[in-house]
Order: C-alpha cells, then sequence, then structure tokens
C-alpha cells in the first residue's frame, strides 16, 4: 500500500493545472514551472516536449541505454522539431536533466470545452472534409455532440432546398442537430453549385445525408469509447434507404451517385450504427409547434435553414467544392463531372461529339450553330416517337436516309430524282424538290405545323 502510495504521488505531483489568458493549440496542463511540458499521442510511439506550444521537439525510447522498473531512456529523434500533434493525448512525466531524459508515467488528458469547440472547427475545416464545412456554426463545441452519441441521446435531421427560380444550378443542404436528454440544439449548412442538370432536391437531401455522415466520424474518428446508435431523420425515402443500405452496390443509372458514393463510404467507417427513419416534411403547416415531436421539429429547423443557406449563397456566391470524399473514382465528360450512371454519360458525350463532326462534314451545321441547337428537347421529343419514326428522322437529319444517292452506294441503279430527274437526289433535294406533287405536299406539312404551333400557344 505504501509503495502504491508513493507512486500515485510521485504521478501526479509534477503537474499544476493552469488557464493562461492566450493558450497554445494543444497545452492546458504544465509542469510545476509553467513552461515545458511533455505528452504523446493516445497510439504514439513518439514522446514530444514543447516549451511554446507551437514546436514541439519528438522522443522515441532509446533501445541503446538500460531501461529501469519505473523509468526508460528517451533519445531525441532525427528530426529536429515537428508541430505539436492535434489530436487526443496523454501527459507525460519524466525526469530531465542537462544529460538524458527519463520516462516515467503517464495519464491521459481531457480537453476544455472550448478547445475541444476550437479543434472541431479546426477539424471540419481539414481534408477530407473542409469544403463541405464552408458555413459552419457550432457555439457550443463537440464534447456534447459526443457524450450525447455515447449515451444514445444523439438526434439528427437533414433537408435539401432547391429553387429553380432563384438559381437553376444551385441546390442546399442543412442539418440540424439535437440532445434529447439536454435539449441542445445546433445546425450546419452548405450549397453547391453545379449546372442546371445536376443541381435538384434529390441531390440536396443526398448533400444533407453527407453532411451529417462526415459531422459524425469527425466527432468519433479520435475518440476510444463506445458509442451508442445515432437516430436520423430525412423526409425522403430514397436517400433514407441508400443510408440504410450502404453496403449494396449502386444501379447503373443512379442518379447523383457521387453524392451517394461518398456519403455512403463514410457511413461504413462510422464507429456506431445510424437508424435512420422516414420523417414526414412541413409537418408546422398543419399541426402547431407544440403538437410537433422531436425529429419533426429538427426537420422544420434543417427545411428552414436550407432555404435560407440558398438564398444567401447565391446572393454572395458562397459554394462548396463538388469534389467529396471517398467518392472512389470521379470521371469528367467535357470538362463536366460526371454525377449519375458512367456509361450512359460516356456514351452520351461520345455520340454529341460524332453527330458534331458529322453535321460539320456534311454542313449541316458548323460547331456554332451545333452547340445553339436544343439538343434536350431534341431528345425529350425523340423519346416520344416510336422506334421506327424516330429512326427515320435520325436517318433523314444525318443525310442516311432512302434517296436515290444513297442507294446507288451498294447497288447498280439510277440515283436522279423519280419527280423531277435532277441528278444524285439527296436528303436537301428532298425538301427543296419543284416538282408540283412533291411541292403540294410540302405546303400542306407546313400548314399542319403551322395549326399545331397556334394550338399550342407558340409565339411567332
Amino acid at each position: 500500500m505504501v509503495l502504491l502510495l508513493d507512486w500515485f504521488c510521485r504521478r501526479v505531483s509534477s503537474y499544476a493545472t493552469v488557464r493562461p489568458a492566450s493558450p497554445p493549440p494543444m497545452i492546458r496542463m504544465v509542469r510545476g514551472d509553467g513552461k515545458v511540458v511533455w505528452w504523446k499521442g493516445l497510439s504514439s510511439e513518439y514522446v514530444y516536449r514543447s516549451e511554446d506550444g507551437l514546436r514541439a521537439k519528438k522522443y522515441r525510447v532509446d533501445n541503446n541505454r538500460r531501461s529501469t522498473r519505473s523509468t526508460t531512456a528517451l533519445v531525441a529523434d532525427s528530426s529536429s522539431t515537428c508541430d505539436p500533434p492535434r489530436t487526443k493525448y496523454k501527459l507525460v512525466s519524466v525526469h530531465e536533466t542537462s544529460t538524458s531524459v527519463q520516462y516515467h508515467s503517464e495519464c491521459l488528458y481531457k480537453q476544455f470545452p472550448e478547445e475541444a469547440s476550437r479543434l472541431l472547427v479546426d477539424k471540419m475545416q481539414e481534408p477530407p472534409y473542409g469544403s463541405l464545412f464552408q458555413s459552419i456554426h457550432i457555439p457550443q463545441g463537440r464534447d456534447w455532440i459526443v457524450e450525447a452519441i455515447q449515451h444514445g441521446t444523439l438526434m439528427a435531421v437533414h433537408d435539401g432546398s432547391y429553387q429553380p427560380d432563384l438559381d437553376p444550378a444551385v441546390c442546399s443542404a442543412a442539418l440540424a442537430i439535437g440532445c434529447s436528454a439536454t435539449g441542445r440544439r445546433d445546425v450546419i449548412s452548405m450549397a453547391e453549385k453545379t449546372d442546371e442538370h445536376t443541381a435538384s432536391n434529390y441531390r440536396g437531401e443526398a448533400l444533407g445525408a453527407l453532411l451529417h455522415a462526415a459531422l459524425m466520424h469527425v466527432c468519433t474518428q479520435d475518440e476510444t469509447s463506445t458509442f451508442q446508435p445515432v437516430r436520423v431523420g430525412c423526409d425522403n425515402m430514397g436517400i433514407v434507404k441508400h443510408a440504410r443500405d450502404y453496403k449494396l452496390a449502386l444501379p447503373d443509372k443512379q442518379k447523383q451517385a457521387d453524392v451517394i458514393r461518398s456519403m455512403r463510404a463514410v457511413i461504413a467507417r462510422l464507429p456506431m450504427a445510424l437508424n435512420y427513419e422516414h420523417v414526414y416534411a412541413h409537418q408546422d403547416e398543419s399541426r402547431g409547434a407544440e403538437d410537433l415531436d422531436d425529429m419533426e421539429q429538427l426537420n422544420v429547423i434543417a427545411d428552414r435553414i436550407a432555404d435560407n443557406q440558398l438564398m444567401h449563397s447565391v446572393a454572395h456566391g458562397e459554394f462548396v467544392a463538388s469534389s467529396f470524399p471517398d467518392e472512389g473514382v470521379r470521371i469528367f465528360c467535357n470538362c463536366k463531372k460526371v454525377t449519375a450512371g458512367a456509361k450512359r454519360s460516356i456514351y452520351k458525350e461520345w455520340g454529341r461529339r460524332i453527330s458534331q463532326e458529322l453535321m460539320k462534314e456534311r454542313g449541316i451545321a458548323d460547331a456554332h450553330i451545333f452547340n445553339l441547337i436544343a439538343w434536350d428537347a431534341v431528345e425529350d421529343a425523340m423519346a416520344s416517337f416510336s422506334t421506327s419514326f424516330s429512326t427515320f428522322v435520325t436517318k433523314f437529319v444525318s443525310h442516311f436516309g432512302g434517296t436515290k444517292k444513297m442507294l446507288g452506294n451498294w447497288q447498280d441503279t439510277n440515283k436522279s430524282c423519280p419527280s423531277c430527274g435532277q441528278p444524285n437526289e439527296d436528303m436537301s433535294h428532298i425538301t427543296q424538290c419543284q416538282e408540283e406533287g412533291r411541292a403540294q405536299m410540302r405546303t400542306e406539312s407546313a400548314h399542319v405545323v403551322a395549326q399545331w404551333l397556334i394550338r399550342t400557344w407558340t409565339k411567332n
């Protein structure tokens, strides 16, 4: 008992707890002289020594010197100085003389709340999640989030927003978190600008799920405690299913696959389970706030924050980069990131280039005119036709139709127009032939088109 008491006294007597006015990043507990501090990481083989808290010298065990039962000899590492480790760490007691350093004992150090809060912000702004946390507000620090996860009282709801009338290329996401035991709440939001074909409300919902998973990973990655499942809500059932089935492969045609793939990879690294549930949206429009449960209230908060973030980002041009952690692979077609099925996007880009070259070669449309064509509208129109008629239109526009000139490429036949006798009947001639019957047919066809335009209220 005497030996145990002596060991305990020697272990704790070397340090005093101080709270300097402007503390360095890693140091809150220092030696009695208030100058030198020794520490080590939770799983590090190195011991660090610092006098100013900004730079540290690294030491390791000296295998060439004899260690005693209570001390271990240390030697300075070959590298000179290094930045202090920005992780949870242990304070170390040493016997330091002018000629030697003897490692004595260590104890786990708990950060003060304000330091934990600042370190959380720093971690959020570092790779790989830095771009996700451009607009961040967590005044109450990280400790309450970690403790809520440990006690199973953390709740989270994320939501997305998309307002094409404001900007069709922008969508936003917001995350509202709360503790059912303490009542604490906080929000995080972000916005992304892509293009009118990529941005959508569904992408905003997926970004919210990624935002939540990234926050959970940042809060737990340096902790050694046991965590309880986190209750997570979302008003989009598709995102709920993707978060639940994060181990399953994505379909080839999956929309917003880049965000969903990243979200699933981050969820797979979490030390606790995420219990996803569907939360009905806009419950505040039909019920009073006092009638809403905790998850429904968080959903209302996330919805409003997402809308506010969207308007703020559009007004100030503040957007996150569209490069997310753990995507696995990023594919770009024509300098545009592929966010859906890679196969379809690659085929579409390849077809666009071939079509542009063909139309330029045949004098149908040069590169400038080609890019002015509303190809999305053409694609929608072609999708409404039968397969045989779509094939006819494609052949007609690309000058591969059944004309005498085309037929003469593989048959020994007269290539002249059967109506007017002009040599080499091609697709352009069919729409310009002056034979009386063909001219009348074109006039009647044009009249039918004009009547359709009038019925659909198309302006002149």
